[in-house]
């Protein structure tokens, strides 16, 4: 995937390039044409008029294909991103004989390809010593496809929510922000319109099948892992659109008690 990865990201950028550099040319080009052929030999009102016009539909061209070169580099990154990784701690542990059950106190963090945080880590607690994790594959159908110049082999992965064993899936606490790019998916720079229609659809079907269905959107599947949870212990959390989430253990220890609980979201 990496080799792949690198000679998309060329070529990607040989493309961006060549059509910025060839837009830029043409303004560059129009306006010298446009001095050459009128405002050299005396113009009349109508002429000038006329390069007006022909300067501004130039212009309307430079910015129609800045929107092209953001479309590329939105689905190219939407694309690289193939795995979520994080890291969840557990911080503290104890029964409590009011709720007759232990609760465990935890914290989660998303960390980057070089394993550096991305977020600041969050602490949540949960009733019970096996946690779950609610996660979302979410795949783009060709009319998607067609319309946005998604690439076909893109998929968006979601964490969703954490919760024990004593509690519903409704109780458990949202990992992703609803309603907002996850922070694995942010570029370094302003969100932009192309890209905010895209979460936007997005986070639409997960309120609406229908909506889903219209707009050509699809979860393949929703997931569930779970894991008994050990004082004191961190876990990596690896989450891929190609065969879902694993949990492991950082460092030395018993292997962790693990599984996974299928639901169809959509």
């Amino acid at each position: 995937m990496g080799q792949v990865t690198e000679v998309v990201n060329a070529v990607s950028g040989l493309i961006r390039s060549l059509v910025y550099a060839a837009a830029v040319c043409g303004v560059g080009y129009g306006g010298g044409w446009l001095y050459t052929h009128y405002w050299s030999h005396g113009v009349s009102t109508a002429q000038l008029q006329q390069a007006r016009q022909e300067i501004a539909e130039l212009q309307h061209q430079l910015q129609l294909k800045d929107m092209h070169i953001d479309q590329l580099d939105t689905a190219l990154h939407l694309l690289k991103v193939d795995q979520r990784v994080a890291e969840l701690r557990v911080l503290r542990q104890e029964f409590v004989p009011g709720l007759d059950r232990v609760i465990s106190e935890i914290s989660f963090v998303e960390m980057n390809d070089q394993g550096e945080p991305i977020d600041v880590p969050r602490k949540f607690t949960i009733e019970g010593d096996t946690v779950y994790l609610d996660y979302w594959v979410v795949k783009f159908e060709d009319r998607y496809i067609e319309q946005s110049a998604v690439n076909r082999a893109t998929s968006i992965c979601l964490f969703r929510k954490v919760f024990g064993e004593y509690q519903r899936p409704a109780e458990g606490f949202d990992l992703d922000a609803v309603n907002m790019r996850p922070a694995a998916y942010a570029r370094g720079k302003e969100i932009s319109d192309f890209e905010r229609r895209i979460w936007g659809d997005f986070w639409n079907i997960a309120h609406s099948p229908e909506k889903a269905t219209e707009l050509g959107i699809r979860a393949a599947h929703g997931q569930a892992s779970y894991t008994k949870l050990r004082p004191g212990v961190t876990y990596r959390l690896s989450l891929r659109a190609s065969d879902g989430m694993t949990i492991q253990p950082i460092g030395n220890g018993e292997p962790p008690v693990v599984g996974t609980l299928h639901h169809h979201l959509l």
